[in-house]
């Protein structure tokens, strides 16, 4: 073969290659584009006001919350809820506001970087010795951007939040209304027997491994390697003893990608004393997955998605009236639900509620 002969062939052969990955390329865009449909057609139904109930007193909105009590068995679901200062406001944690593409930059995409920074500058508060769920609650209550959104066990807490923003003060406001299985029965239906702590707590440290299109393997295999695997490890060991080292990953991550269809409910330490007046939890988000059937496999993007407002994920909507919303502050605050009750742990936030009582007493 003389050397033009061998020129052609390497030209041939990176041709080919650039060909095949072209082909790849299409091909997991046409993926990509399928799931975004369907995504698409979900979120069309995101923002359903069909099963919202509305109301513009304290009372109408007691009366609502005691009706939707009498809905559930106290023995299978906790209710839990969030309280909004406007409807339109979506259920995203705050790393992932203002993120509407991969390709957009935005907070989440630095999401490591903020956290190495603030165990970085306040080693003594973000310790190592925290597990990554508490961390992030840690973190949340200092007013740093987690994939967690705070919901509480009270729907009077709730309606508070909903009510006391001021900027959106003549705008509807709204409680949304969610439930947590008690009894792990969603699981079971899916085969999963075992503790899903593990499972938690690796999507809670998941800026330490994700980028875009990080295969789901890839992640597990780094859950694996951590401390807090072990609590599962011999039950998943055997169960899958049988598989070899990839195929038992491919599967754990099948598990993972399952455990994120739902909602994630965490809770964590209390670290502060308004985390127990406000009687609070979490919702854990993980990153979107998108499922590559021509490849057989499960791959994490870098966006994280809004809770959709539809009756696949919420057990209520409860719609709040602008007008009415002045006049539940008043009566909530009557019964001790004000900010200085609310943050008594804050000396801002009570220097806030002191100066509104005083406000208060001015003739208007």
């Amino acid at each position: 073969m003389n050397r033009k002969q061998k020129i052609q062939l390497e030209q041939l052969y990176e041709s080919s290659l650039k060909y095949k990955e072209q082909k790849r390329q299409e091909r997991e865009n046409q993926e990509i584009n399928s799931q975004n449909e369907n995504i698409k057609r979900e979120h069309e139904d995101s923002n359903d006001e069909s099963f919202a109930l509305t109301v513009r007193s304290l009372k109408e909105y007691i009366d609502v919350i005691s009706c939707i009590t009498d809905e559930i068995n106290a023995n299978d679901y906790k209710l839990l809820y969030r309280g909004q200062g406007s409807k339109e406001w979506p259920l995203l944690p705050s790393i992932a506001r203002g993120k509407t593409s991969s390709k957009e930059p935005a907070l989440l995409d630095f999401e490591d970087d903020l956290i190495r920074c603030a165990k970085k500058r306040l080693p003594s508060v973000f310790r190592n010795d925290i597990s990554p769920v508490d961390l992030l609650a840690l973190m949340q209550h200092y007013g740093i951007p987690t994939r967690l959104l705070d919901v509480s066990a009270s729907p009077l807490v709730s309606l508070f939040f909903a009510c006391q923003n001021k900027n959106e003060i003549s705008k509807d406001g709204e409680v949304v209304v969610f439930r947590r299985e008690l009894d792990k029965k969603s699981l079971r239906e899916k085969g999963i027997y075992y503790p899903i702590t593990p499972f938690l707590e690796a999507i809670a440290e998941s800026h330490k491994v994700i980028g875009s299109g990080i295969y789901l393997r890839y992640f597990c295999e780094y859950m694996m390697s951590q401390s807090y695997y072990n609590e599962i490890a011999p039950t998943l060991d055997g169960l899958l003893r049988n598989l070899d080292k990839e195929e038992k990953t491919r599967r754990i991550s099948y598990i993972l990608a399952e455990i994120c269809k739902d909602l994630i409910f965490v809770q964590s330490k209390e670290f502060a004393t308004r985390q127990i007046i406000q009687q609070g939890e979490y919702i854990l988000f993980p990153n979107r997955i998108i499922w590559k059937e021509s490849h057989d496999d499960i791959c994490y993007s870098n966006i994280i998605e809004p809770i959709w407002k539809n009756r696949r994920y919420l057990f209520k909507r409860i719609i709040i009236t602008g007008d009415s919303k002045p006049g539940i502050i008043k009566e909530l605050d009557s019964l001790g639900i004000n900010l200085g009750a609310l943050f008594s742990d804050s000396i801002e936030m009570v220097c806030t509620q002191i100066t509104n009582d005083i406000k208060h007493l001015i003739p208007s």
